[in-house]
């Protein structure tokens, strides 16, 4: 005998429910919210405009590589927000700032002020995962590298019995010419390097800096998205052949005859109803997309015509 449960747990699952159906877009919300508090121009595109247009949180996703350049050079409260917030995006990567904030548990957010309290508060309130599959920018017929990104970098000789160390810029040389950067004396930190000769550095900055060197060559790293990690590709001395290899990296040859399985969770209930009743007619010719049904099996089958699609 099949027996009711009581209104104290229909009531406490239908509030559940219903949190959780508006959990994505309240966690956009907040997301925006302390978007808009530690600078747009560590997210998305870097721009306000994108703040305000966006209508994803992939669209705002953090610029991991930039904040962790730029780290060491931020206040407590700003260092420990932004690597709070890079958590929910990539806990690895999250995790691994927080420690550089020497971060040991949640009551260290309790320095932080109260609308940046409260914007924590609310991504853990409403948080669903980041990887939505369904609305994640990836392209699932992208193969290889994608994303790609170069970084200038300088070859820093400081040592003869080490080996040479490799870092970027800081943000406040980006513009110097790499002509100007060549045999000249630096200094750098963990994060970022600056060149001495010929140029101003802040006292600020100077304080941050344990080493001292010499910059002996320029080069223009490429890091390619990997399912979803950053890989280093490879490095060339110029900004124009790195891009010329990232050209060629993107060249579409195309693969055929590939094959996916697709959880019926990735798609909605009226995707799934759609592809079931195409499956269950006769498909009219001259179709990009045909669905067939599998035999003995509540799967539904679907072939893509001239393949390879982008999008």
């Amino acid at each position: 005998m099949n027996q009711s449960l009581p209104p104290d747990v229909l009531d406490q699952i239908a509030r559940e429910m219903l949190h959780f159906d508006n959990a994505p877009a309240a966690f956009l919300q907040a997301w925006k919210r302390g978007v808009h508090i530690a600078g747009a121009e560590w997210f998305g595109d870097g721009t306000r405009a994108g703040l305000q247009q966006a209508t994803s949180k992939w669209q705002l996703r953090p610029n991991v590589q930039r904040l962790n350049e730029a780290l060491g050079v931020l206040s407590s409260g700003q260092r420990l927000f932004l690597s709070a917030m890079v958590s929910f995006y990539n806990a690895s990567e999250g995790g691994a700032m927080l420690k550089r904030c020497q971060f040991e548990g949640l009551a260290d957010l309790g320095g932080l002020d109260l609308e940046r309290r409260k914007v924590i508060a609310e991504l853990v309130l409403h948080y669903d995962g980041w990887s939505d599959t369904m609305n994640s920018p990836i392209n699932p017929f992208t193969r290889g590298y994608h994303g790609f990104d170069i970084q200038r970098v300088a070859v820093i000789g400081y040592d003869d019995r080490c080996p040479m160390t490799y870092l970027p810029l800081h943000a406040s040389q980006s513009d110097v010419p790499d002509a100007q950067l060549i045999h000249r004396r630096c200094i750098f930190s963990d994060d970022f390097v600056l060149v001495t000769e010929g140029q101003q550095v802040t006292t600020e900055l100077d304080t941050l800096c344990s080493g001292t060197g010499t910059i002996l060559a320029v080069l223009y790293s490429i890091y390619g998205d990997d399912n979803g990690v950053s890989s280093h590709i490879g490095d060339d001395q110029t900004l124009e052949a790195a891009r010329e290899v990232i050209q060629r990296l993107s060249f579409e040859t195309g693969h055929y005859s590939r094959c996916w399985e697709i959880s019926s969770a990735h798609v909605t209930e009226g995707t799934m109803r759609y592809l079931e009743d195409m499956a269950a007619t006769e498909t009219p010719t001259g179709l990009l997309f045909v669905a067939f049904p599998i035999p003995c099996s509540p799967a539904v089958g679907g072939k893509l015509i001239a393949a390879p699609w982008t999008s």
